[in-house]
């Protein structure tokens, strides 16, 4: 009876041992930061007008011949999503004549200063694979570039680039002082 006690102690022990070094020699991750690249930059823009929209872009495709649609090709998706452009001004193209009373302001072409799309807000709300034509990475990588040409051309149609010109107009005229004429060109 003690050699089996004694025999039990020793097992136990030698399992506590074992237990202990695989918990202590198991890898640890560590992950670390580095960074690569920093660059501080002087813009000279200046936004006036936000345009927020949500989006729903659907992409189809399938195998032809001949101009007509091999059956089982066909593969596409529908995503939905959010995002937010900027329009306005690159200042650094302005000009600034002034004369006895009068300030003359030339201003370039409004353009679309920024176009995010916010990728949290993204889903797929269809997605179909044809069983000869499998949707790939290449196939969703067009999306942001097709997303993002659908949206610049929303804001021409919407008339976003005058409401800059409008805005900036506005708001030049309203901080000037009041003994100068204001002319924006």
């Amino acid at each position: 009876m003690k050699k089996i006690k004694k025999l039990l102690y020793v097992l136990l022990v030698v399992l506590l041992i074992g237990i202990i070094a695989f918990i202590s020699l198991r890898p640890k991750s560590t992950i670390s930061s580095e960074k690569i690249k920093e660059k501080i930059e002087n813009i000279n823009e200046l936004a006036t007008v936000s345009y927020e929209y949500t989006k729903v872009i659907k992409y189809e495709n399938s195998k032809k011949i001949f101009d007509f649609n091999i059956p089982l090709t066909n593969k596409g998706y529908i995503v939905t999503f959010d995002g937010k452009v900027k329009v306005g001004f690159d200042l650094s193209e302005a000009t600034i004549d002034i004369n006895e009373k009068t300030i003359n302001i030339t201003l370039p072409e409004a353009k679309i200063l920024s176009n995010e799309i916010d990728q949290d807000t993204m889903q797929i709300l269809d997605e179909k694979n044809g069983f000869f034509n499998k949707l790939t990475l290449d196939d969703y990588s067009d999306f942001e570039t097709t997303a993002k040409e659908e949206v610049i051309k929303d804001v021409e149609d919407k008339g976003l680039y005058d409401q800059a010109r409008s805005n900036v107009e506005k708001y030049l005229k309203e901080v000037m002082f009041d003994d100068y004429e204001i002319v924006i060109s």
